[in-house]
């Protein structure tokens, strides 16, 4: 899937910096969708003063437990939204970057503890719905990984997410 390079790549890595927000809020009609714009805009502008030709080939998407708050979010539901914030990411990056290939999406979903006592999977089970094995690949659950409290990763388990997440992309 990935493109082939004539020379080493330059590799970007942005976040939101919001926590605590549901998928929703980062899809193009979102609160912070123009947190995601501002970062693509940044690094096209970057490349075209460098005069070097850019491409965004990959993003990664950690999905939280914010949409795992209460019971009401189904498995369809949450990969509908999953879809939406692909669909928008990838649309937008194609618009600016003036690639034709597909943007690569890895997610991998964070802890959610007993947020949800009566429908636990449904979070789980809408990303194994939304993976599709091509531009749409979920790199597994963190649940394994070494957390400072029932939500946030340790500095080990954060770099054993990327790793996994690399391992998706190979």
């Amino acid at each position: 899937k990935w493109p082939s390079l004539t020379a080493a790549p330059t590799f970007f890595a942005a976040t939101p910096g919001v926590g605590g927000s549901g998928i929703m809020s980062f899809v193009n009609a979102g609160i912070y969708w123009s947190r995601f714009t501002a970062v693509v805009t940044n690094m096209v502008a970057r490349a075209v003063a460098a005069t070097k030709t850019f491409s965004i080939p990959a993003v990664g998407i950690l999905v939280g437990e914010t949409d795992a708050d209460t019971d009401t979010t189904s498995r369809g539901t949450f990969k509908s939204r999953m879809d939406t914030l692909y669909s928008d990411m990838n649309t937008y990056i194609k618009a600016q970057t003036g690639q034709s290939n597909d943007v690569i999406a890895v997610a991998t979903q964070i802890n959610y503890g007993s947020k949800r006592p009566n429908n636990p999977g449904a979070i789980a089970l809408g990303c194994y719905d939304w993976h599709d094995g091509q531009n749409k690949i979920v790199a597994g659950p963190m649940y394994q990984y070494p957390y400072n409290d029932l939500y946030h990763p340790t500095a080990l388990g954060r770099r054993l997410m990327g790793e996994k997440m690399g391992q998706a992309l190979k």
